[in-house]
This record gives structure tokens, C-alpha cells and sequence, in this order.
């Protein structure tokens, strides 16, 4: 199976989500297990047990006026940037056009959103929980080989995203700002590529053992759902990031279905574990 730089990126960017909602990157369970035996073993990876264990859950962020004024505030900027006005504040010819009608006051929209967000924040606080599950369970499975395509276009991702994700243009820079020689820069590439695979092969072997790899039905849902996104930022169908973002999607495919059949996996392992 080829890597995809959609993914890579998804794995090296988990070392800033978890840190941000405390923690170390691979978390240790509440209570610790006896050290488990493999319990699926495929061409590259033994995988340890991964249900029936005991975790911490994540608490979700409190929704308060605070974060409603930031809300509205974002929403407010996108909308000015999208119709190239400056307003500062919502008004109600504004609420009426963005919400196409449904709403016609900032305070009916606003209380609207806020139990909205109060969903996303404990739907995020249950990903994030489950993330931390997927990488205790990476974390204490054996790498125990990888195809050479996948390793090469790891490290190809992981080199740009290296560059390019800490605010370089060229590798030379990255080595000049931070100081690394180019044992430690290949090093480094290394790590994050080996790491970046584990994780591919560890999702890919609990989907296939447990059915849960992406559907056409969940694709075809997914990418809905995606471009509604995309239309409740105040864009509509006829503007050119719509169509950017759809065109997107077609030519990512690929890895929007790996990123689901992931969503699958951590789904799977929030529910067949305690908390």
C-alpha cells in the first residue's frame, strides 16, 4: 500500500494535537496492563491488544462566552474576507445572507452555534481520546519490516512537510535555522517515516481484521458533508474556494478514504475500550 503525504502529515501533526490537550505523545493507560502478546501479526507490524484496555478520557472544552465571542469573531473575518467588506460587528442582513435565511439576528444565530459547538467540542474531546488510545497501542507495536515504496514516499513527505510545516522553503534553510547537521536531519527523517508507516500499517491491520475500511456510501457521505462545510463558512457553490475545495477532494480521494477508514478505526477503539 502507498503512503500518501495526506496521511504523513496527519501522523506528524498528532505530536502537536496531543500535546496541546495534555499528555506526552504516547500516553500510558490508567491502569497498566500485563505486557500482551501480539495479538494480530501481519506481513510489517505485531500489534499488542487493542480492546478491553482502561484509558483517561479527555475532558471537552467548556463552550462559554469567551469562546462564543472568538466563534463569532472568526466568522465575522471569514465573511469579510469572502465579500471583501469591513464590518465589525454581525448584522442582520449579514446573519440572514450567511445562514440563507434561517436565522435573522446575531443573538438567535448565536444561541443556535453554541449548542452546536457544544456537540463538536464533546464529539473533539471523544476523538481526541481515542487518538490518544490509536498511539499507546502504535506505540508499544513492533515495526517488524515495510515495502520500500512506502518507506520512499514516507520520507519524501515527511522531508517536505519538515521543511514547508516549520515555515522553510528549501531543506537548506530548515538545517541552517535549526541547527541540524545532515546526519541528524536524515535521522530525523528516518524517525518520522518508520513512525509515520506504523501507524499506516497498525490502522490498515485493525480495519481489515475488524471490516472497518471505508465504504463508497461513507465516501459519497463524507464529501457531502465536507462541501456543507465549506457552505456554512459563508462560502456558496458558485465562489472559487467551493470549487477549489471539491476539486480537492477528487484529486485526494485517496487519502480522504484512508483518513476515514482511520476515523473508523479510532471509533472502534473508543467504544471496545473503558473509560
Amino acid at each position: 500500500m502507498k503512503c500518501r503525504k495526506k496521511k504523513i502529515c496527519m501522523i506528524i501533526g498528532a505530536v502537536a494535537v496531543l500535546a496541546a490537550i495534555g499528555g506526552s505523545f504516547f500516553p500510558r493507560s490508567r491502569a497498566e496492563p500485563e505486557k500482551n502478546s501480539p495479538v494480530l501479526i501481519t506481513e510489517y507490524v505485531s500489534v499488542p491488544a487493542y480492546t478491553g484496555r482502561i484509558f483517561s478520557p479527555v475532558k471537552p472544552e467548556s463552550v462559554d462566552d469567551d469562546y462564543m465571542d472568538s466563534l463569532m469573531s472568526r466568522m465575522l473575518e471569514t465573511y469579510n474576507e469572502v465579500r471583501g467588506t469591513d464590518y465589525e460587528s454581525w448584522t442582520d442582513d449579514q446573519v440572514a445572507y450567511t445562514t440563507q435565511g434561517r436565522y435573522t439576528s446575531e443573538t438567535e444565530w448565536r444561541d443556535y452555534l453554541k449548542e452546536k459547538y457544544r456537540d463538536v467540542e464533546r464529539e473533539q474531546a471523544k476523538e481526541d481520546t481515542a487518538q490518544l488510545i490509536l498511539s499507546e497501542i502504535v506505540s508499544e507495536t513492533e515495526l517488524t519490516g515495510y515495502d520500500e515504496g512506502d518507506y520512499a514516499a514516507a520520507r519524501e513527505a515527511v522531508a517536505g512537510h519538515l521543511v514547508y510545516g516549520n515555515g522553510f522553503t528549501s531543506k537548506e534553510g530548515l538545517l541552517e535555522g535549526l541547527e541540524l547537521s545532515e546526519k541528524e536531519y536524515d535521522a530525523m527523517v528516518n524517525e518520522y517515516a518508520k513512525e509515520s508507516l506504523k501507524y499506516d500499517y497498525v490502522i490498515s491491520a485493525i480495519a481489515e481484521a475488524e471490516g472497518l475500511e471505508a465504504t463508497e456510501d461513507e465516501m459519497v457521505q463524507a464529501e457531502e458533508e465536507h462541501m456543507a462545510g465549506v457552505l456554512e463558512m459563508g462560502y456558496t457553490e458558485a465562489d472559487a474556494y467551493y470549487q477549489e475545495e471539491l476539486e480537492h477532494w477528487k484529486e485526494e480521494e485517496e487519502g480522504y478514504r484512508f483518513s476515514l477508514m482511520s476515523k473508523n478505526v479510532r471509533d472502534f477503539l473508543y467504544e471496545n475500550n473503558h473509560m
